[in-house]
């Protein structure tokens, strides 16, 4: 069976990313306060999926920098050298 894998974009996980976050309030204010177990699972469970979600857009961003064309640098003895030839009359 192939792997099927999300195809969903950066700014797409990063939407899910940030409304988990959200979403994980309510239950991590039930489990320090109140001390409900469940909401400790549900923290945990959004925690786990958090971790996946930011996984998957570590790879993205990672194959988004690789298709952006590098600049070539100019090397420093090169500019200064330039700028002395404008200089000079």
């Amino acid at each position: 069976m192939p792997i099927i894998y999300n195809m969903s974009t950066t700014a797409q996980n990063y939407e899910k990313i940030k409304s988990t976050i959200n979403a994980m309030d309510t239950d991590y204010t039930k489990f320090t306060e109140k001390k409900i177990k469940a909401s400790g699972n549900r923290l945990r469970n959004n925690l786990l999926n958090i971790k996946k979600l930011c996984d998957e857009l570590r790879k993205q961003v990672l194959t988004e920098m690789e298709q952006i064309p590098t600049k070539p640098r100019k090397a420093k003895h090169q500019t200064q050298r330039e700028e002395q030839e404008e200089k000079a009359p």
